[in-house]
């Protein structure tokens, strides 16, 4: 590709006036921009190299197996600091990864989300395919936040500012609006449908529960009554929250209650939905395929998760002269 570019500008200018090295520093420039990523001023004026040497560029170069002090002294030694090392890691937000570089941590990793494993494995066998590809993070093609998401576990998107506080307050509404944890399916598609929201609005929306815990008072009558709830996940959920007391013990929605993935659906669809209300989306209704959807393309679920964030975000927001910046978060003016 190089060369291509090097044979036309060198055509226009009529001689070769032009390093590959300024090229190709112009090249990662607006390769960048194509792919929505930002821009900068490249200077110009480098001279290209008359020696190569692969086994420096390995050692300069940080590899895919170091940990963070080995990363912070790699780049140390070009003189970039921490700083640099994260903003320019996020180059991963394009391209793939060969088998070889992530299978180790794949199988053996202790710090990697169970179900992402899983999901690289299919493609990365223990022994054998070295070079099949998977993506560095969710959206290869595009230069965007989902690398460091991947990082931390969930999506971005655009909050559209604006917004005023209001100057009145009701919990009787409030409560009325936000579901409860007791509802099932169709009292769940009722609730969304009067604030302009979809089936797959509640079932993306319903995946903000893979993260956090619940008090026992909300999924006890569940756990000791259900019908639709795994035995085992059951009885694991009675250790914590006795029939007579415990009603503000804390268990996980889902099994990796910090981190932002697909766990909560993999629960749902083996009966393991801690609340009345999350198993409800599973339960032989219109939304089980919406389900499985996410379950098997955790890039859906983000996918649909930012937007029906957006979605949710434009309901009745107060604008212009309505309502007021409030001095004091905690009360009214």
């Amino acid at each position: 590709v190089i060369d291509q570019i090097k044979a036309e500008v060198d055509k226009v200018c009529g001689c070769s006036v032009v390093s590959c090295a300024d090229i190709l520093a112009v090249a990662a420039r607006d390769s960048v921009v194509a792919l929505g990523g930002p821009s900068w001023k490249v200077r110009l004026g480098r001279r290209d190299s008359t020696t190569a040497s692969r086994t420096q560029a390995d050692d300069d170069l940080p590899s895919p197996f170091m940990d963070l002090q080995a990363l912070i002294a790699n780049f140390q030694r070009q003189g970039l600091n921490e700083r640099d090392l994260v903003a320019l890691s996020g180059g991963h937000s394009i391209g793939f990864s060969q088998c070889l570089f992530f299978r180790n941590r794949t199988y053996n990793g202790t710090n990697i989300d169970p179900a992402f494993a899983q999901q690289l494995r299919a493609n990365c066998p223990p022994n054998g395919g070295d070079s099949n590809l998977s993506p560095l993070d969710p959206t290869p093609a595009r230069f965007d936040g989902a690398y460091y998401n991947n990082l931390l576990g969930g999506p971005s998107w655009k909050v559209r500012l604006g917004r005023r506080d209001s100057t009145t307050a009701s919990r009787t509404q409030a409560e009325d609006d936000i579901p409860n944890p007791f509802m099932d399916l169709q009292a769940l598609i009722a609730n969304f449908q009067r604030q302009g929201l979809n089936e797959r609005d509640l079932v993306a929306l319903s995946g903000g529960h893979t993260i956090g815990f619940s008090k026992c008072l909300l999924f006890k009558n569940r756990t000791y009554n259900g019908t639709n709830i795994d035995p085992a996940f059951a009885q694991q959920l009675r250790a914590n929250c006795p029939p007579n007391d415990g009603d503000s013990n804390l268990s996980p929605l889902d099994p990796t209650p910090a981190r932002f993935d697909g766990a909560y659906y993999n629960n749902l669809v083996k009966q393991r939905g801690l609340l009345q209300s999350d198993q409800a989306l599973f339960s032989g209704g219109s939304t089980d395929a919406i389900v499985r959807s996410y379950m098997s393309n955790p890039e859906a679920f983000w996918a649909d998760f930012a937007r029906s964030m957006i979605t949710m975000g434009n309901i009745k927001p107060l604008t212009g002269t309505q309502g007021q910046i409030r001095d004091n978060c905690r009360r009214v003016n």
